[in-house]
């Protein structure tokens, strides 16, 4: 028996889920520009030279590049979900930091912001062997 999809969620609800997620996470958009990190991302991040953005009432962006690079090919969007390994680059005071992590990628089904991506980045071993979204 083949499963039923989801109903198509608000942004505010995608944005609300994808918040309370403990994992370090983001949501891309059709072009593969990311289009909303998560609290975990940010603390992962470091808050990357923006102290002033917790401040900000109802903000969600960081602030400089937040880019998805792929080496070999493009993701599809007819694919509804994947696992893959990640690297994550990021500068905090003056030096380059990198992550390896595994991630789990899951397709969104929202009604509009061009949520089409959820990325959900395991970032210690014990939390790469834990199981992935329910999709």
């Amino acid at each position: 028996m083949r499963k039923q999809r989801d109903r198509k969620k608000s942004p505010q609800e995608v944005e609300q889920e994808v918040e309370s997620d403990a994992l370090p996470a983001i949501i891309s958009d059709s072009n593969n520009r990311v289009r909303l990190v998560n609290s975990a991302y940010k603390e992962m991040m470091g808050q990357p030279e923006c102290s002033w953005l917790d401040s900000m009432v109802k903000v969600k962006r960081i602030c400089g590049d937040v880019v998805i690079q792929f080496c070999e090919s493009k993701i599809s969007e007819n694919n509804n979900g994947y696992s893959c390994w990640v690297k994550i680059e990021w500068g905090r005071d003056g030096k380059e930091e990198l992550v390896h992590a595994f991630c789990d990628v899951m397709k969104r089904e929202c009604d509009s912001k061009d949520y089409v991506f959820t990325w959900r980045f395991h970032i210690t071993a014990k939390e790469a062997c834990q199981p992935s979204y329910n999709a």
